[in-house]
């Protein structure tokens, strides 16, 4: 009896031998089945980076504290504390974004971005309304929306350095969007000039003035260094309306072009009743002109354009009443 149970103890174990041996076999068998899965980076563009600025309104400090979260679509990607050095986030793929900002003192907001590339890397400023400063006869709710244009192609440039200055001082400064947008709120009463440069690109400027809290809004045009073909027939179209009422059209002001570095006019003129001046269609090309507007009642406004080639340039400008 002892001897046959010792042979079946001695066949389970030899049964377990052969099956561990043949599953080794098949495990290492170059004809058995194999792992196919490799193990892939499926985020490829998600190494995306975003630097958050957040400036006071009528300061133009950098602020810290509070808090700025950060969405992609309706979906929250983080929540940071924000930073004088700027808030980062890292890791984010190609998408909608937007902002909701916070801080004790200042008036909660909420801004969008526009869509965010593979890989991108952008660095966003953005201001905040102290609360204080809404209240009595504060007038730091100004905002100047902006287009930046080719002046051969007017198609929008995206990434142009757009920089505000407030009474003489760098107040902050931000780059366009993919079609040519910039925009800045926030703005006290003063006097700002807006500087915007492109590789390839002359220099724009725009200059105005702040009333209170009046929108302003403005098309500038860049003129190519590369292009070298001439035009003595392009014209120039100037749309003047009320900063403060931006439907309502200003007629009888008086509108002056010069080259720029040249004292006397090249052509002046009225708008019409529809706020309009036309230039005549005798405009050297790939020149620089300053255009002056002026009436009783509004404050003046002088800024530059390039005239690219042979066509019409059309300019909305805003005056500010006195």
């Amino acid at each position: 009896m002892k001897y046959i149970r010792f042979s079946i103890v001695l066949g389970i174990l030899g049964l377990l031998s052969a099956s561990l041996i043949t599953s080794s076999c098949r495990h290492t068998s170059p004809t058995g089945p194999t792992d196919t899965t490799i193990a892939t980076d499926t985020s490829s563009c998600c190494h995306g980076r975003i630097t958050l600025t957040v400036y006071d309104s009528a300061t133009g400090h950098a602020l810290d504290g509070g808090s700025a979260s950060l969405y992609e679509d309706d979906q929250l990607v983080s929540t940071k504390p924000m930073n004088v050095n700027g808030t980062v986030w890292d890791g984010l793929c190609p998408g909608h974004y937007h902002f909701a900002l916070s801080k004790d003192g200042y008036h909660s907001t909420e801004f969008a971005l526009d869509s965010l590339g593979c890989n991108a890397t952008r660095e966003v400023h953005h201001t905040m309304v102290a609360e204080t400063t809404n209240r009595g006869d504060s007038c730091c709710g100004g905002v100047v929306e902006l287009t930046v244009t080719d002046s051969l192609t007017s198609h929008g440039i995206s990434g142009a350095e757009v920089v505000i200055y407030y009474n003489g001082t760098e107040l902050r400064s931000t780059i366009t969007t993919d079609n040519g947008s910039a925009r800045f709120d926030g703005l006290c009463m003063g006097s700002y000039r807006i500087t915007i440069n492109h590789d390839g690109y002359s220099q724009g400027v725009i200059e105005f003035n702040e009333e209170c809290n009046a929108t302003h809004g403005f098309t500038k045009s860049l003129l190519s260094t590369t292009t070298t073909s001439t035009c003595d027939t392009a014209s120039l179209t100037i749309h003047v309306r009320d900063s403060l009422h931006q439907d309502t059209n200003i007629s009888g002001a008086m509108v002056t072009i010069r080259i720029d570095g040249h004292s006397d006019n090249f052509a002046s003129g009225t708008t019409t009743d529809g706020g309009y001046y036309y230039s005549d269609h005798n405009l050297p090309g790939h020149t620089t002109y300053i255009v002056t507007i002026s009436k009783d009642g509004y404050n003046t406004n002088s800024f530059a354009v390039q005239i690219g080639d042979c066509k019409n340039y059309e300019e909305l400008i805003y005056l500010s009443p006195q």
